[in-house]
């Protein structure tokens, strides 16, 4: 399964080094424009990419399932686009 990690905080930092030692590939790293050097750097050990377009992430046929590691209060609307998107979600 290919993963993309949406948010860079504290929780993104445990799992999405953990979903690839689970034996799936992380994709992306996905951040707000302010955050961007920090999915850099959680991205690159991982050999995914870092970006802020949560839409083109949905958009890759590269990309099978979304975990997202952001605010509560943000899960319906990034799962809901996830789904609608054909993507597996992770909470």
């Amino acid at each position: 399964m290919r993963v993309a990690v949406v948010g860079t905080g504290f929780i993104s930092t445990l799992v999405a080094p953990k979903i690839a030692r689970w034996g799936y590939t992380v994709t992306d790293v996905v951040s707000t424009p302010r955050s961007l050097a920090k999915a850099q750097e959680l991205a690159g050990p991982l050999g995914a990419r870092a970006g802020c377009d949560y839409d083109a992430v949905l958009a890759r046929e590269d990309v099978d399932a979304v975990y997202l590691g952001i605010p509560n209060d943000l899960h319906h609307d990034y799962a809901m686009r996830a789904l609608k998107a054909g993507k597996h979600v992770i909470l």
